[in-house]
This record gives C-alpha cells, sequence and structure tokens, in this order.
C-alpha cells in the first residue's frame, strides 16, 4: 500500500475494463484504500466486441461514480489518433499512457496492477514522469477473485455485476444501452464503493 507520510499519494490503474468485471473492482478497491487520490484510465484498441468506450464509462460511473477519491476517464481510440493498438509493445502502451498524464497534468506515486507488467510500466513512469513511481502488485495469482476478461467474453459470468453483464449483453445483442439516471461524462469524479458479493 502507500506509505502515508503526510504527502498526498496519487494511484494509478490502467485497462481495458473490456468488460469491467469483480477482479477489476477489487484492484479498484484495494488501489483506492492504499492511496488518497485514485486515477483510473482505460483505453482500447480497437475496441472489443460489447465494450465500446461509451459502455465502459457507463460501468465505471455505475461502479465507481460514487467513491470519494476515484476520476475514472475512458478514453476513446476516436479522440486518440495516437492511441496504440491492443496488440502494440510495452513501450508503445507505457509511453503513451505516460503522455496522457502529463498532458493532463496527473503526477502518480504509485501503479497498482494485478498483471507481470506492473514493475515495468512504473520503472517507465518514474523515468518518464521524472518522479519516482512505484508499483503494487494486488492479488497477481487471481485468488481472491478468480477470473479474467478474457473468461467473461467467452461467456462466464459469475464473476460480473448485474447490471453491467446486463449492459454488456445488451451490447452484445445490438441493443441499446442500459438507460441509468446517474450523471456519465468523460471523467466520472466519484462516495462509498459499492460491496460485491
Amino acid at each position: 500500500m502507500c506509505e502515508r507520510t503526510g504527502t498526498p499519494r496519487t494511484g494509478l490503474v490502467v485497462g481495458k475494463f473490456s468488460p469491467l468485471h469483480r477482479g477489476h473492482e477489487e484492484l479498484v478497491r484495494v488501489a483506492r484504500a492504499g492511496c488518497d487520490a485514485l486515477v483510473v484510465v482505460s483505453w482500447s484498441n480497437p475496441e472489443l466486441p460489447g465494450c465500446a468506450a461509451a459502455r465502459r464509462r457507463r460501468w465505471l460511473a455505475w461502479r465507481f461514480g460514487a467513491v470519494d477519491g476515484v476520476t475514472c476517464h475512458v478514453l476513446d481510440p476516436a479522440a486518440y489518433p495516437d492511441m496504440p493498438k491492443n496488440d502494440a509493445v510495452d513501450v508503445d502502451q507505457r509511453s503513451f499512457c505516460a503522455r496522457w498524464l502529463q498532458t493532463n497534468g496527473v503526477a502518480v506515486d504509485v501503479v497498482f496492477t494485478s498483471e507481470e507488467y506492473g514493475s515495468g510500466f512504473a520503472a517507465f513512469l518514474s523515468e518518464a514522469l521524472a518522479r519516482p513511481v512505484r508499483h503494487v502488485a494486488v492479488d497477481p495469482a487471481r485468488a481472491r477473485v478468480p477470473v479474467s476478461a478474457t473468461a467473461v467474453r467467452a461467456g462466464e459470468s459469475d464473476a460480473v455485476d448485474p447490471g453491467v453483464l446486463a449492459d454488456y449483453r445488451a451490447a452484445l445483442a445490438g441493443m441499446p444501452g442500459v438507460d441509468d439516471t446517474r450523471a456519465i461524462a468523460d471523467d466520472v469524479r466519484p462516495g462509498p464503493l459499492p460491496e460485491t458479493t
């Protein structure tokens, strides 16, 4: 976790969230508990079926829109011509993220991931941003929440919030999204994280 030294600490979580599942939610929950503020950035190029930027934005708003200290940004590839393809090499993904952070004035101190790339990502950001950025691995074995987005896209649904799942399935069926009256914008400035079951 972030060491509390009196200086505000900002954490970073990145991912496609295609679709958003309970493992992603656990990552965000742990990251938020470890820092004063958390920035969540999602991008995918190309968008995966049923997971367009508008839907991912909606899902993040549903699940984290009331969480104090969490700011979510969902980047649409149409608005970012320099967004790397999903299969681009790590340095391209890292460079894109570093540029986005710099352009938006976001200074992070720690990166939270459940993936092997985390340490290298933090080291890259440290150099690119000219500030120390630590890595915190969160359940890399996926023992607490054994799921992956690949498994969800293949049909596993137990590890997905019911509202997110309904919206995802509607997208796959070519139907309009589940309507929600909460504000959904490019930046979702979130109160308490809804408990998951």
